[in-house]
């Protein structure tokens, strides 16, 4: 006891008379808020905190504005310390003027929301499906270690059922529906939002389960020089190179990454030992963006983005003998051209984004024959868009966002042919702040509803509706909404030969969910929490099913999701220590029968554990930053018949990291050694992809950064 005592001793020594303000959905802190206090103006540090100093220099009331968000007025003496809380608006935008921008803000949604900084949590070889993996409600489907395909599963929904997209633009692939998340390195990246639950806000096809948004990080209005790159066990190494250069009004980033593996990790399958094979990989990305300020409140944004991905692309592992002839192999080529026209005026903001995306894929499997030739198949799709909306605040407490989109998509495929296809769309979403009274224990609610109408080539038109309500009182924040949604099929189920089904119809669902949010701060502790019962029915469900001697795909009845979210994050107020804690009990069940007899109703859909747990610990000392990490997923049925002798065993795996941050003048040295899999589990996601045992890593990178990330 008397050692934690110690531990705690400068928190409780540097308490005072603080006040830190917190964005209300996020929890994160809000730097560079003005409280105004009669005629004094305090500005908050990067960690939310003012200090008001002593109790007869405060004029009451105060007040808090931030651009992008309400503001607010507190008109009592505060506890010593305390937190306030400021509602973001409806953007997820930025709009720069002059000078630094503000921070990217979410759609106020009443939805269990989460957003991952990045720039904070990155650590090297980290991955966009590494960070996901950690949070509630989200699931990382992995067929091995670091360069091998990566797919998520939101309360579980399919992949396909989770819309992704980056910098605005939908990527899910065309012909698939999902999407390789373990190809967003953690590199220029700024943060990635995770919306769970259906919203026919967001743009693209499939968003059942929930969004995921990968933010690019914003073009620096100053020199930006940044170098480094990672070593780790078994060939794991990448390097990563930024610059961002002002000319003029027209700021630049340029950024180039590459990475590569050979993955020759050994592994068992019922007391057969192996080394793998054919898991290696080499891949590139680069990035050009810019911003031209055109004044008037317009700006011009373009960006141009290549990824380039060659390696194995391995059948599931057997034994010694089976990797012998494991050699399929994969290519991929991927191109993103955004083009953005952002007006910002007195009462909201205008944003036509344009678009054109392409994807090439080429697979060769030597073992593989067709018609007594090895199997090669090459693929090629592209996708053009626009997207026009609009932001407009009539009042101070009525905000509305609507817009159009316009897509055409077309694929050339080996195998699944030449089509193509168009759809458009029309969204709308208001938010009502009926009172805001914030002496009340009931202090403020908002009303929110929205509307989506899509319509897709030779189909009827869908219209989506959702409501939902944020009601917060001294007691946190309660949130609920129910909605609508749907998704139409991929190319591939359509069309793929053989087995393509044309006459597949799209998958709708209803969806539901209700929330508490929570936070309290303590006197030298700060706790924040929130809790999520959700309900998913999924009817139409596309599915491949056996057919004779092929898979063909179609609609069978109906699938229930239903589970509770917790999470849970202690920290002190200038988050020096900070523990979080996630947990997701859910259960993914056939409800309606496919055929007379089914007794497969009311099972547990294959691949989806019920329970996940995350834990993780971090420590910021002397300059030093400690982290640990520990995650926990239970059994895995391997079949819809749920029979308890064909299913994946759970595992729990830790991990260890050391961060220390060294400053020469204006160079900044960031240096890290991690070890994943710290006990040595041998643990699988998919059957016959082996996870990686024990590894170790090793970050260095080196920039004239000004101000440090921690």
């Amino acid at each position: 006891m008397r050692y934690f005592v110690f531990i705690l001793l400068p928190v409780l020594l540097t308490a005072g008379n603080l006040l830190q303000v917190r964005d209300l959905l996020t929890m994160r802190p809000l730097p560079d808020v003005r409280v105004i206090s009669g005629r004094d103006t305090l500005v908050s540090d990067d960690n939310g905190i003012v200090n008001l100093g002593g109790k007869s220099t405060v004029t009451w009331p105060l007040l808090l504005q931030k651009e992008g968000y309400f503001p607010a007025r507190l008109t009592k003496p505060l506890r010593r310390p305390s937190v306030a809380y400021l509602m973001p608006q409806l953007t997820t935008e930025e709009i720069t003027v002059v000078g630094s921008r503000p921070a990217r803000q979410p759609l106020s949604l009443p939805a269990n929301f989460s957003f991952i900084d990045v720039r904070q949590r990155a650590s090297g070889l980290e991955s966009a499906a590494e960070l996901l993996a950690r949070q509630d409600g989200l699931i990382i489907k992995s067929y091995g270690g670091s360069g091998q395909l990566n797919t998520i599963s939101v309360r579980g929904m399919s992949a396909e059922q989770t819309q992704v997209s980056f910098d605005g633009v939908p990527v899910n692939n065309l012909q698939l529906g999902s999407v390789d998340l373990g190809k967003y390195d953690s590199f220029g990246l700024e943060g990635i939002s995770v919306y769970r639950g259906g919203n026919a806000l967001f743009g693209g096809n499939g968003s059942i389960g929930g969004v995921v948004s990968i933010i690019p990080d914003s073009i620096r209005d100053r020199l930006f020089v940044h170098a480094g790159g990672a070593v780790g066990s078994y060939g794991n190494r990448s390097y990563r190179f930024r610059l961002d250069f002002p000319a003029g009004r027209l700021q630049n980033s340029l950024q180039v990454f590459g990475a590569d593996a050979v993955n020759d990790y050994p592994a068992t399958k019922q007391a057969r030992d192996g080394r793998l094979r054919n898991r290696d990989f080499s891949r590139r990305r680069f990035a050009y963006r810019n911003r031209l300020l055109l004044g008037h409140g317009w700006q011009a944004q373009t960006g141009w983005y290549a990824f380039k991905h060659a390696g194995g692309s391995p059948r599931p592992f057997t034994d010694a003998a089976g990797e012998a002839q494991n050699r399929a192999r994969l290519d991929r080529d991927e191109s993103l051209v955004t083009v953005k026209l952002l007006r910002s005026f007195a009462a909201g903001r205008f944003k036509l984004h344009l678009f054109q995306r392409n994807e090439w894929m080429e697979y060769h499997d030597p073992a593989l024959l067709i018609n007594y030739r090895p199997l090669h198949s090459t693929h090629f799709n592209r996708q053009q868009g626009a997207i026009a909306s609009v932001y407009y605040q009539p009042a101070s407490a009525v905000q509305l966002r609507a817009g159009l989109e316009g897509y055409r998509e077309k694929i050339r495929s080996s195998e699944a042919g030449n089509h193509a296809r168009s759809h458009e769309a029309f969204f709308a979403v208001a938010d009502w702040r009926v009172f805001d009274r914030p002496d009340d224990f009931v202090s403020a609610l908002h009303i929110n509803a929205s509307l989506r109408a899509v319509r897709y080539s030779g189909r009827p038109v869908q219209w989506l509706p959702a409501a939902g309500f944020s009601l917060q009182s001294k007691a946190g924040r309660f949130y609920g909404a129910i909605g609508k949604n749907y998704r139409a099929p991929g190319f591939n189920d359509l069309y793929w030969v053989p087995g393509g089904n044309p006459n597949l119809k799209p998958e709708y669902a209803d969806h539901a969910e209700i929330g508490h949010g929570f936070t309290r701060a303590f006197s030298f502790l700060l706790v924040n929490g929130n809790g999520t019962f959700y309900y998913n029915r999924v009817r139409d469900l596309i599915k491949w099913q056996p057919d004779g001697s092929l898979w063909r795909p179609v609609n069978i009845g109906a699938v229930e999701s239903k589970g509770v979210e917790l999470r849970v994050a202690l920290s002190d107020l200038r988050d020096r220590y900070r523990l979080r804690f996630n947990y997701t009990y859910g259960q993914s069940r056939k409800s309606e029968p496919e055929f007379p007899g089914d007794r497969t109703v009311g099972n547990q859909l294959p691949y989806l554990p019920r329970e996940t747990l995350h834990f993780s610990a971090r420590v910021r000392l002397a300059g030093w930053r400690l982290g640990f990490q520990l995650s926990r997923e239970s059994f895995r049925y391997l079949t819809i018949a749920n029979d308890e002798r064909q299913v994946l065993p759970g595992f729990t795996v830790m991990s260890l990291n050391v961060r220390r941050n060294f400053r020469f003048g204006m160079m900044l040295l960031r240096t890290g050694f991690s070890v994943s899999n710290l006990l040595d589990v041998r643990y699988q996601t998919i059957p016959g992809y082996p996870m990686p045992p024990r590894m170790f890593a090793l970050t260095i990178d080196v920039s004239n950064e000004q101000n440090n990330h921690k």
